[in-house]
């Protein structure tokens, strides 16, 4: 209730730039649902709605532009579609064991690799010829393309941005 009131305070401020922090957490979706509306329409009156999550699916649709910090810095900064573009996931099922290092060795560029049961789950930064290597050099009983949901793309920006930041220390 507490958060409820500090967002419906915060919200009936009339400033050019409001700031929340974490402010959806524990809402409940009908509660949620009005607080989105009252943000697009301050939207629409010009004013600049800055929100911090970690929880993508609660923005789409709300925001325009997406920017990611990691250690203070901005590492990503761009339009919210565009989010996650460069990245690809792939399930595979193969006798041989996967590993990074084996992927490295075949030129693959791994932001994240998981076994789930038998299933690896591959993700990579979008290359046009990682599905001729696999095929031929993994031979895959199962090779196939599948979705990144939202949560797991910003996950993955910030793994990216790790990598990054990790690179120049």
């Amino acid at each position: 209730m507490k958060r409820k009131a500090f967002i419906a305070l915060t919200l009936a401020i009339d400033v050019d730039i409001y700031l929340l922090d974490e402010a959806f957490d524990g809402i409940d979706p009908l509660v949620l649902e009005v607080i989105k509306q009252e943000i697009i329409a301050l939207g629409k009156q010009n004013k600049t709605v800055i929100i911090s999550s970690h929880n993508i699916s609660t923005l789409e649709r709300l925001v325009d532009r997406t920017i990611i910090l990691y250690a203070g810095q901005v590492k990503r900064d761009g339009n919210i579609e565009h989010l996650g573009d460069e990245l690809v996931k792939y399930q595979i099922y193969t006798k041989d064991i996967i590993n990074e290092e084996v992927l490295i060795k075949l030129g693959i560029k791994v932001v994240s690799l998981k076994k789930v049961g038998s299933i690896y789950h591959l993700v990579i930064k979008s290359s046009n010829d990682v599905e001729t290597i696999v095929k031929e050099k993994l031979n895959p009983i199962l090779f196939e393309k599948i979705p990144i949901d939202g949560d797991e793309i910003v996950i993955l920006e910030m793994m990216m941005a790790k990598l990054e930041g990790n690179k120049h220390e």
